[in-house]
């Protein structure tokens, strides 16, 4: 991924690699996803927009990226935006909407909320979510600095 950054007031475009983990919510492995919550990270926090938002445990997630990692951007991904339920009128918007109202006081690095549909057939969110999590990863103060060779 590239991304754009600024380094001594220029903005710059370099590679940057992205490494990425799939948490997939299975409560046996709870205890080792401390060891990946970083600050140096941008969390993608992703559930079912056609599921009730606390069957998806937004909240418990939102919890425990902040309490190990709280200066970390997240990205709400609601999915399967192709769900009949998603297309009533309103419904997608309404849903992310309340969602940013009731977290975004308590989890000020929330950045974005994006609705996508994951279907081979429809890539409805998904260009809108890549250019995000562009933008958030080069708005990040860690990029630009040196990693140290040890």
């Amino acid at each position: 991924m590239e991304v754009t950054f600024d380094e001594e007031g220029k903005k710059i475009k370099r590679p940057v690699t992205v490494s990425t983990w799939d948490f997939a919510g299975q409560e046996i492995y709870y205890t080792t996803h401390e060891f990946f919550l970083s600050d140096q990270s941008v969390f993608l926090l992703v559930w079912d927009l056609s599921k009730d938002e606390q069957d998806s445990r937004v909240a418990f997630w939102l919890n425990s990226i902040h309490s190990r990692a709280p200066n970390a951007p997240i990205i709400l991904v609601g999915t399967h935006l192709d769900d009949p339920i998603c297309s009533q009128e309103g419904y997608v918007e309404n849903v992310l909407r309340k969602l940013k109202e009731k977290y975004k006081p308590r989890f000020p690095m929330l950045k974005h909320a994006f609705a996508v549909s994951c279907a081979w057939s429809n890539a409805d969110g998904m260009i809108a979510l890549l250019d995000a999590i562009r933008v958030t990863i080069s708005e990040m103060s860690i990029m630009g600095q040196s990693i140290p060779k040890t």
